[in-house]
This record gives C-alpha cells, structure tokens and sequence, in this order.
C-alpha cells in the first residue's frame, strides 16, 4: 500500500514539474517533450505539460464556450409557454 502512496506522490510531483516547467520555461519543455523517452517520471511530466497547454489554450477561448455545458440552462421560449409537445389529432 505504501508503494502505491508513494508512486502516486512521485507522479504528481513530476506532473507538477511538468506543469510548471511548460509555463516558466516553454521552450526548454517543448525540446524536452520531443524526446522517446517512456519512464513514468518523464511521462507524469508530459502530462503536467498538456494539462497547461490544455488550459492555455482554454483561455483563448470566448467565455461563452468557457462555461461547462453541465451548468448551461436549457432555454425555454416564450411562445412555447403553456403548449405540449404532443400534436392534437
């Protein structure tokens, strides 16, 4: 069990790394992201540089495609107050 804690605490401190090298030090991390390299240490650091080039890139964004789609209201249209879906027949 405690293999897997410290595992787990390794990989957000190297996804920190990771996140942190991609925004103080762009370049140097997009050199280092080119490399093949597969130990989980360099992989927990690529993803912390894609999490903030997925945020980076969010920001860019219009603040209406900011908002999550779960706290989006459904709109309801005045003219189809009071009436039913169903056609009468």
């Amino acid at each position: 069990m405690e293999d897997s804690q410290t595992s787990e605490a390794e990989y957000i401190r190297r996804f920190n790394d990771g996140y942190i090298l991609a925004k103080t030090m762009d370049k140097l991390s997009a050199e280092l992201s080119k490399s093949k390299s597969q130990s989980p240490a360099f992989l927990a650091m690529q993803d912390g540089r894609n999490q903030y080039l997925s945020e980076k890139q969010r920001e860019k964004l219009p603040m209406w495609l900011k908002k999550d789609s779960t706290q989006l209201k459904t709109r309801s249209f005045a003219r189809d107050k009071g009436k039913s879906n169903d056609p009468e027949r």
